[in-house]
C-alpha cells in the first residue's frame, strides 16, 4: 500500500480535509429499504484505509440516515468529515440540482432542524453543512449556519451555487459571512467555472471544493460505456456526436504517454494545481479507482509544459501554465 491521500486545511476553520473526497450518490436499486448497504460500507472502509477522510453525501437519497450510519461505522477509525446537504429558509422550492441527482428537498435536513441534533458527533467525525444558494444571497441562512458552528452543532459550512443565481453577486454574502468553501466544477477540458469564482474566493479567503474532475465520465471511460454499451448499436449520427465529445480527450495523450501516469491521475493533479482547491470530490464505486487516486504521490507531477499543452486540447479556456497543474504542498 502506498502513502495515504494527503490533506489540506480549510482556511477559515482550520479543519483538514483529504485532497481526494468520495461522493456517495444514490444507491443502485436493490429492492431493499436501506440507506446504506454492505457495498457502500466496504467502499467507505476501503477509502478510509487509503486516507480519504471527506465523504460527500449531497447526492445521497437519504443523507441524514447515511451520515449517522457511516459515523457509527467509522467511529475510532478515522477523522472523517461528512458533507450534509441542508435546506435553508431562503432555498427556493425544488430547485434543479446543478450537480446531478440528489436528495429531494423534503429529505434534506433544514438549517433550523440541525439545532435539534446532539452536536458534533465526537472525535471520530465532523458534520459539514452545505447550502444551495439559489437567489438572494441567503443572508439569514448564512447567519444561522455561522451560529450553528459557534454552538458546536456543525464543524463548518459551505455553499453550492444553484442554477437560479444570475451572477456571482449572490454568492458574496454567504462567503463574506463565513462559508468555508464553495463547490465548483472543474476538469481538464474546462476550468471556466473555477476561474470565474476565483477572484471572489480569494477576496473572502474561501476554499474551493472541486467536483466533476472526470468531465461527466469523458476522462475515466464511463461516458463511453454509458452512451455506447448501454444504448445498443450506435447510429452513424450518434458516433459523430461521440467523436465530437471525446475529440479533446484524445488530444490529452501527451499527459500519459511514457509518463507512468493515468489520465484519471492527471485529471485530479490538474485540479489540485490551484492552491485554492482544498479537495477534489470524485464519484466512484470502484476500490481500484480509489487505489489509483491514493497513489498520486507516487507519480510525477504535471510540468508547466504539460499544463500549457492542455490549452491546445480544448477550446475557450487558457490554463495558467506557471501555476495550474503544479502539485503543491498542502497549506499549513
Amino acid at each position: 500500500m502506498g502513502p495515504p491521500v494527503r490533506d489540506r486545511a480549510l482556511p477559515k476553520s482550520g479543519i483538514r480535509l483529504s485532497e481526494v473526497g468520495l461522493s456517495l450518490g444514490p444507491r443502485p436499486a436493490t429492492g431493499r429499504n436501506e440507506a446504506v448497504g454492505a457495498d457502500d460500507l466496504a467502499l467507505v472502509r476501503h477509502a478510509a484505509e487509503r486516507g480519504v477522510r471527506l465523504f460527500d453525501l449531497t447526492g445521497s437519497t437519504a443523507p441524514t440516515a447515511v451520515a449517522r450510519r457511516l459515523l457509527a461505522e467509522l467511529a475510532g477509525a478515522t477523522e472523517a468529515a461528512f458533507i450534509l446537504p441542508v435546506v435553508g429558509a431562503e432555498t427556493r422550492p425544488d430547485p434543479p440540482s446543478a450537480m446531478g441527482p440528489g436528495a429531494p428537498l423534503r429529505e434534506r435536513p433544514s438549517v433550523a432542524g440541525l439545532r435539534s441534533e446532539p452536536g458534533r458527533p465526537g472525535p471520530s467525525g465532523s458534520l459539514l453543512a452545505e447550502l444551495i444558494v439559489s437567489g438572494a444571497g441567503a443572508e439569514k441562512d448564512s447567519a444561522d449556519l455561522a451560529d450553528l458552528v459557534a454552538r458546536g452543532q456543525i464543524a463548518a459550512w459551505g455553499v453550492v451555487p444553484g442554477p437560479g443565481i444570475p451572477s456571482l453577486d449572490a454568492l458574496a454574502p454567504p462567503l463574506e459571512r463565513g462559508a468555508s468553501w464553495v463547490r465548483v466544477p472543474c476538469h481538464l477540458l474546462d476550468s471556466t467555472a473555477l476561474e470565474r469564482v476565483l477572484p471572489l474566493a480569494r477576496r473572502t479567503g474561501t476554499a474551493i471544493l472541486a467536483v466533476d474532475p472526470f468531465a461527466s465520465g469523458r476522462l475515466d471511460g464511463s461516458f463511453l460505456s454509458r452512451h455506447l454499451l448501454e444504448a445498443g448499436p450506435p447510429r452513424p449520427a450518434a458516433i459523430a456526436d461521440l467523436r465530437r465529445e471525446l475529440g479533446p480527450v484524445t488530444r490529452l495523450g501527451p499527459l500519459t504517454t511514457g509518463r507512468r501516469r493515468t489520465l484519471v491521475q492527471a485529471a485530479v493533479q490538474y485540479v489540485l494545481g490551484w492552491p485554492e482547491v482544498v479537495s477534489v470530490l470524485v464519484e466512484t464505486r470502484s476500490g481500484e479507482r480509489i487505489d489509483e487516486l491514493s497513489a498520486l504521490d507516487t507519480v510525477a507531477p504535471l510540468s508547466n509544459e504539460e499544463v500549457a499543452g492542455i490549452g491546445t486540447a480544448r477550446s475557450g479556456a487558457r490554463p495558467d501554465g506557471t501555476r495550474v497543474g503544479r502539485r503543491e504542498s498542502p497549506p499549513s
